[in-house]
């Protein structure tokens, strides 16, 4: 860097060769304090442009002390952490190489702090020697007081036999089993440090002297099959730690404490992974590694922030303005923000995966979606569809062939699932890169916003995808630039898409203009139609049609499906409409009318046809077509107050035998079944209609009503369609199997009672079972003239105990038809 001093109070040997010598070698030491020079600038201006500097230098990478040299690391109080990776060595041995094995390999230095391995299939071991710093007296009088984990009771190192590190007298460090039990998630525990560490309480740490701190091994990557640690003093496993991705930890990245030694350690680390290995290594002070874990989930949580509220923003956006490229900014935004989730281990503490194949599926997944819905923003965003034909249409086939390659890649292997993986991303790339282009030549004014954002993600994301492939040595840069570029594209594509909006509205303005009186006349003509054909065509009708309007309807158009018909008719209209002049008749008809739609829409139905007093309604709902039935009933009652009865002349009464006889009664017919809905008439003349034997069946049991002085009569099947929890079985009878007229067979009916006057329901509810006994034995009783005697005398009894001025019409007609048996007897 010139004459740049990186400063820095960490001591770490520099070596050309990378060996693992034991020597001292030479160290440098430099200091400086840049942020307090910077926060004395004078100018606003100045602070901008160092901090934009700052951050280039970051990004870059540039040569920061805190990168560890090759050779032995040599850990003291005033090291707060490492970049440790270039003082590791490597060796790519089969995934059956035990340690012992591992420990006689060939290993190769590591030339990058972020060194990417590629896709591999053996397994990575690398290799480090550490000396911790030299302790006072005190300071190993309060070591021994706490214990080595591995220590047992006589202060003797129990050490474990490589060869059955992972076996149970693998626990020589003493709670180390727990330790490593909280790293792979078979603990309750959240501590990454036990005990045996000297942990402090809260963060009590960060005021211990440096010295005190233990140190801990990250190794920053969340994707891996399983990982294991060993750390080896004079010959023996003094802490061996295992996980895999699908270990339960407090943090994203692999985490393993070391264990102080008086002399040198050394360090194995076993990885194995079906994705890229991209694998940051530090090491860290305790008290430093918690201050960074605040400002790396800070950080991280600024991102993802920041992605799900561009994304709420524009989808309110979209809802407002039903344009779809706000559709796909949103779902491109929030893909690659889960996508970078997974990328940095985020992911399961939103959605944890048991396994490591559902865990390694997610990022070629969402790197898929991603692609997929940013080629589909800028097609749309940038109108490439309108500027060129030939490149729109590659864009969609393009975009087709991402459908079946997200079907494909849970079913291949997971390497070839990773390459597919990258390679799809890098042509969409591509395309975007051309339709920004096509766009930019053709002269629509927001392509230069969109280049603009897009070229700050082009090159993280092409840097990301090159590292993750081993194309490029990893960084800082290919590490994490992602992050930043994406929060730069989110926004300035939200502010783009606002200009884009303002630019389309500008070109349309004019045009807006000249049609909107035109678009006006027309809309309000359409409204005055569509509400004159609705009064003749329910809106049901058209929904069961499949038919947005009345004009889409034809003759002949019919669909079959299964509803309950009612039949409502009006009794006693022949006699008020002879007393009542015309006007009145039409009044108070339209009056009942209007008062029966309401209820009829309100339980789910709807009115097929009027036909003078009668109304004949469809249901979906067996229940609630009972249920309107009954209110229809009472409705019709409530109606017919005191004043709208017909006025009787003085010094009479109303005593016509029965109470209300003068009031106007409903009579309902009800049967669910099968019918044809659809349109009949001619080329001049439709009308829609319901056809089929169900109707049939409805239109006799209104009938019958009137011959058996009941309210409401319902067929078996909606009877056994109506749950049993229902009150409306509390208030329902059977009297008994029917001829209708059209039946070869006879047919059971059901009177629904609810809508009765109270004496005469709670009468009638009080009977229930004997009328029902009664007509279940009618048929029997015909042969047995016992039984026919003993049915007659119920009866009869039965008829007296009605209530004072009302008949069960049912009785009577069963009592007839037994007397007649019993006369044909």
């Amino acid at each position: 860097m010139g004459s740049m001093e990186c400063q820095s109070r960490i001591r770490h040997p520099l070596s050309g060769n990378g060996s693992n010598t034991t020597g001292r070698q030479s160290f440098y030491t430099a200091r400086s304090s840049p942020g307090r020079a910077v926060s004395r600038a004078v100018s606003k201006t100045g602070i901008k442009i160092a901090l934009v500097v700052a951050a280039g230098l970051f990004l870059t990478g540039c040569n920061s002390s805190h990168f560890a040299g090759a050779g032995p690391i040599y850990l003291d109080k005033g090291i707060e952490y490492l970049r440790a990776a270039t003082a590791l060595r490597f060796v790519l041995l089969s995934r059956e190489t035990d340690l012992d094995a591992a420990v006689q390999a060939n290993y190769q230095p590591i030339p990058s702090p972020y060194p990417n391995f590629g896709l591999r299939r053996e397994a990575l071991w690398l290799s480090g020697e550490v000396h911790f710093p030299e302790r006072t007296k005190q300071q190993q009088s309060d070591q021994k007081a706490t214990d080595l984990p591995g220590d047992d009771q006589d202060g003797e190192s129990s050490v474990n036999d490589p060869h059955s590190a992972d076996s149970e007298d693998s626990e020589t460090s003493g709670d180390g089993a727990d330790l490593a039990k909280n790293e792979t998630g078979a603990s309750e525990s959240e501590d990454f440090l036990t005990p045996e560490f000297n942990k402090p309480e809260g963060n009590d740490s960060l005021g211990q002297d440096p010295g005190s701190q233990p140190f801990v091994l990250e190794v920053a990557t969340p994707r891996l099959r399983s990982i294991k640690f060993y750390q080896v003093f004079e010959g023996q496993v003094v802490a061996t730690l295992e996980g895999t991705e699908a270990s339960r930890r407090d943090h994203p990245f692999f985490r393993f404490p070391l264990v102080e030694t008086a002399g040198p350690s050394r360090l194995y680390v076993r990885l194995v992974s079906d994705d890229a290995l991209t694998l940051p290594i530090y090491l860290w002070r305790a008290d430093i590694l918690h201050q960074t874990d605040t400002l790396r989930h800070f950080g991280f949580g600024a991102f993802f922030g920041l992605m799900f509220s561009l994304s709420i923003y524009n989808f309110f956006i979209f809802f407002s303005t039903r344009d779809r490229a706000y559709l796909y900014y949103v779902l491109y935004i929030l893909g690659f923000g889960t996508f970078l989730s997974v990328v940095y281990g985020y992911q399961s503490y939103f959605l944890p995966l048991a396994t490591y194949e559902q865990q390694a599926l997610m990022a070629p997944l969402f790197s898929v979606i991603t692609s997929i819905f940013a080629l589909l923003f800028s097609h749309g965003f940038l109108l490439i569809r309108k500027f060129s034909t030939i490149l729109s249409r590659i864009c969609l086939v393009f975009i087709g062939l991402g459908v079946p390659l997200l079907a494909l890649l849970p079913v291949v292997d997971i390497k070839l699932g990773v390459v597919l993986a990258n390679i799809y991303p890098m042509i969409s790339v591509i395309l975007v890169t051309a339709n920004i282009i096509q766009a930019y030549r053709s002269g629509f004014k927001p392509a230069s916003y969109f280049a603009l954002a897009w070229s700050f993600l082009l090159i993280s994301v092409v840097y990301f995808v090159l590292g993750n492939m081993g194309v490029v040595r990893g960084s800082f840069l290919s590490h994490y630039g992602s992050l930043f570029g994406a929060s730069l594209e989110a926004t300035l594509l939200s502010l783009a898409l606002g200009y884009r909006i303002n630019d389309l509205r500008q070109r349309q303005e004019e045009a807006q203009k000249q049609i909107l009186e035109e678009q006006a006349r027309a809309l309000k003509l359409q409204q005055t139609y569509t509400e004159s054909f609705r009064r003749f065509v329910p809106d049901q009708f058209l929904h069961y049609l499949k038919k947005d309007s009345i004009l889409d309807v034809k003759r002949g158009d019919s669909i079959q499906s299964e509803m309950t018909v009612l039949f409502s008719d009006l009794r006693n209209f022949t006699q008020f409409s002879e007393s009542a002049g015309e006007e009145l008749v039409f009044h108070f008809l339209n009056l009942y009318l209007e008062q029966m739609q309401p209820i009829i829409h309100r339980h789910g139905g709807f009115i097929d046809k009027f036909i003078g007093d009668a109304i004949m309604a469809l249901f979906p709902d067996p229940e609630k077509a009972a249920l309107a039935s009954v209110e229809m009933v009472s409705e019709l009652r409530s109606m017919q107050s005191q004043q709208s009865r017909p006025v009787a002349e003085p010094g009479e009464e109303n005593n016509t035998g029965t109470p209300d006889s003068a009031l106007m009664e409903s009579g309902c017919g009800l049967h669910h079944g099968s019918l044809m809905l659809g349109t009949v008439g001619s080329s001049d003349r439709l009308e829609t209609t319901v056809i089929g034997d169900t109707v049939n069946m409805a239109s006799r049991l209104e009938s019958l009503n009137k011959s058996l002085g009941t309210r409401v009569l319902i067929s078996k099947s909606v009877q056994q369609s109506i749950p049993l929890h229902s009150t409306l079985h509390q208030f329902m009878r059977q009297i008994g199997n029917w001829s209708i007229r059209g039946k070869s067979e006879t047919q059971a009916l059901f009177e629904v009672f609810m809508a009765d006057p109270e004496k005469l329901r709670d009468f009638k509810a009080e009977t229930k079972t004997k009328i029902e006994s009664v007509s279940s034995s009618l048929a029997a009783a015909r042969k047995d003239a016992a039984l026919r005697q003993e049915l007659l005398q119920e009866l009869e009894r039965h008829i007296t105990s009605v209530p004072a001025g009302y008949n069960d019409g049912p009785a009577l007609y069963l009592l007839q038809e037994l007397r007649h048996s019993h006369g044909e007897g």
